[in-house]
């Protein structure tokens, strides 16, 4: 349904995040969401005075092949999955933005990844 027909103030949204914990907190969008895994990017910004592309490559190695427990959420639904982390890249050097790719490591209830990529129409307020 094309919700800009019905009302311009309705958005419908469909946005599925991504938050770990290996050291550091890793939060991101997902991009694609499938039966057997999840691509999602995060921003990994290095610290202060540390290489950019070291910092990238060394977080790059430290995070491939793990296995982590994560959050997935969208407007409707949250769950604690455990994924696997198969591959990592970087999405965009400018932004510091890196690609996971994610299996899980035991499979979703098949509603929950239904209920989790269903969108949510919402309310966007009026520019005055």
């Amino acid at each position: 349904m094309d919700t800009r027909l019905v009302n311009s103030q309705l958005v419908s949204r469909k946005i599925v995040r991504v938050w770990f914990f290996l050291g550091r907190d890793y939060t991101g969008e997902a991009t694609t969401v499938a039966d057997n895994g999840i691509i999602f990017l995060v921003k990994a910004e290095p610290p202060r005075g540390e290489d950019p592309v070291l910092f990238t490559s060394g977080l790059r190695t430290e995070l491939k092949g793990k296995t982590v427990d994560a959050e997935v959420s969208s407007p409707k639904t949250k769950a604690q999955l455990r994924l696997r982390l198969d591959s990592v890249d970087v999405a965009d050097k400018k932004k510091g933005t890196l690609s996971l790719t994610a299996t899980f490591a035991s499979p979703p209830d098949p509603r929950f990844l239904k209920l989790l990529l269903e969108p949510v129409v919402t309310r966007t307020p009026k520019k005055t």
